[in-house]
């Protein structure tokens, strides 16, 4: 197509369409725009085929050849150009093509380009609107990054690189659609006009810091994908998230200061919830997680949270995960729990009922509870660790499962109001109580009437140091301990009301049980 055809086709504020071995373009001072890179796009450049006609006002360059590609740099800098358009045979946009074109503020990218290289249109300040083709498989790192001007964008599939929208401080409309794959590192990081947003489910993740800032944003919907570290931190009006079966991760930090969330579910397609995900979250009332392990510090100082519900398929509590979440009267931990970790629920203080179902009680995990008055701990806990339940000073009943085995020293300590504990199978009590009892009114000790020592050696019983209790049996003792082939040894055990089946000790240092024979 010669230029004559050109000026004929054009129409007002829109270039006409170029021959397969053409680039047509607009300049901001009427005038002829040498390529940066003359060898950039798989063809031969003649200069004197770079021809500008100023009353039509665009210019057509013409190469010897088909041209496919966009290379890299071919335009780099040139901050005259204010509208381009080429042949429908580029299949891809190479980096830094037409990067820092500040004043670049018309591109029609067509189906048929399959990929758009990093950086390839950063700093193009002057576009306000762009659709990415269905035909695009992939955008580089910081493809449209510093857009400034940029309103509306439409992806309609492919890979999106990091940084690729970064500092787009305008847009206000995005619409991702079922096709995109992937969202990369801090692609929209700092696009702070966007009110809503929904994630198709053709996404399988979603980098760190991807929309990390979104000051505007209070709607979201994740239908699918991983969502990376401090993807939505900072989003501080977010009061909505739908995320639905199909998200698979939660990262650190992902939704930190999100603070005007009242209710949240966790779907069960989440298989991990990384550390401080949903911290200083102050207005969620309402918590709902399905599946995963729960990472450290991920609800801490969610102040006002009052109900959650932790079902069959959590499988770990970090360190500190629910600390300072001060609400909640009662609480389950379910059965497919490993590990509480270090402070986990810390300084609850209006929790009074707690059923742990299963797993390891961390050191300090419900210290300071301070109106926690019954835990029942049942067959599936393992261990409790240090101070696990210190100074929970209303606690007054204590169950105990029948696969406790490791109970650290100390575990409650300070718990001064305990009146009663129930072991329903064998195990050891290490100096885990300190101070509770008096001789008037001794802590009730309740054992099952059948051990299984059959099924699991009898170790020893270490009564807490210093403390009193009454041991209470169904069969009188001598023929209960007589009958399990069992023998007393050691200081300090007084007999009292034994045809009553009470045993009462006292114990300055430690009494054991011991199975003879082993």
């Amino acid at each position: 197509m010669g230029l004559a055809q050109a000026q004929e086709d054009a129409k007002p504020n829109t270039l006409p369409t170029p021959a397969s071995n053409q680039i047509i373009y607009r300049s901001s001072d009427h005038q002829r725009i040498v390529p940066y890179k003359i060898d950039a796009f798989g063809a031969t450049y003649n200069d004197a085929d770079n021809v500008y006609n100023v009353e039509a006002d665009y210019g057509i360059i013409t190469f010897d050849d088909n041209i496919t590609t966009i290379g890299k740099e071919a335009f780099y800098t040139r901050d005259k150009l204010i509208a381009v358009v080429w042949p429908t045979t580029v299949t891809s946009i190479v980096k830094y093509a037409f990067q820092n074109c500040t004043n670049l503020s018309s591109i029609d990218l067509q189906e048929g380009v399959t990929s758009i290289g990093e950086y390839a249109f950063s700093g193009c300040a002057g576009m306000t609107e762009i659709t990415i083709p269905s035909t695009v498989t992939s955008i580089g790192n910081y493809a449209f990054s510093n857009w400034e001007a940029l309103n509306k964008l439409t992806v309609k599939v492919g890979s999106i690189g990091g940084s690729a929208f970064l500092n787009c401080t305008k847009l206000s409309s995005i619409d991702l659609q079922e096709g995109v794959t992937s969202i990369g590192e801090s692609a929209f990081q700092n696009c702070a006009g966007m009110a809503e947003l929904t994630i198709p489910s053709t996404v399988t993740s979603i980098g760190n810091r991807a929309f990390n800032g979104w000051k505007a944003l209070n709607k979201l919907t994740v239908k699918a994908g991983s969502i990376g570290g401090s993807a939505f931190q900072n989003c501080t009006n977010l009061s909505s998230i739908d995320l639905q079966e199909g998200v698979t991760g939660i990262g650190n930090n992902a939704f930190q200061n999100c603070a005007g969330m009242t209710g949240l579910t966790i779907p069960s397609t989440v298989t991990s919830i990384g550390d401080y995900a949903f911290q200083g979250w102050e207005s969620l009332i309402n918590l709902t997680v399905k599946a995963g392990s729960i990472g450290g510090w991920a609800f801490q100082n969610c102040t006002k949270l009052s109900s959650i519900d932790l079902q069959e398929g959590v499988t770990g509590i970090g360190n500190n995960a629910f600390q300072n979440c001060a609400g909640m009267a009662e609480l389950t931990i379910p059965s497919t729990v490993t590990n509480i970790g270090t402070e986990a629920f810390a300084s609850w203080e209006s929790l009074i009922n707690l059923t742990v179902k299963a797993g390891n009680i961390g050191d300090y995990a419900f210290q300071n509870c301070s109106n926690l008055s019954s835990i029942d701990l049942q067959e599936g806990v393992t261990g409790i660790g240090i101070a696990a339940f210190k100074n929970c000073t209303s606690l007054s009943s204590i169950t105990f499962g029948n696969a406790m085995m490791n109970i650290a020293n100390n575990s409650f300590s300070g718990c001064t109001n305990v009146t009663s504990v129930t072991l329903l199978g064998v195990m050891a009590l290490n100096n885990i109580f300190n101070g509770v009892g008096t001789t008037e009114s001794p802590v009730a000790l309740n054992l099952p009437s059948y051990w299984p020592v059959n099924d699991r050696p009898l170790n020893s019983i270490t009564p807490w140091h210093g403390g009193y209790f009454n041991c209470t049996y169904v069969d009188p003792v001598k023929e209960f301990l007589g009958s399990l082939g069992i023998e007393q040894s050691g200081p300090a055990i007084e007999v009292i009301d034994q045809d009553d089946k009470v045993l009462k000790l006292y114990n300055p240092k430690k009494v054991n049980f011991i199975k003879v024979g082993e």
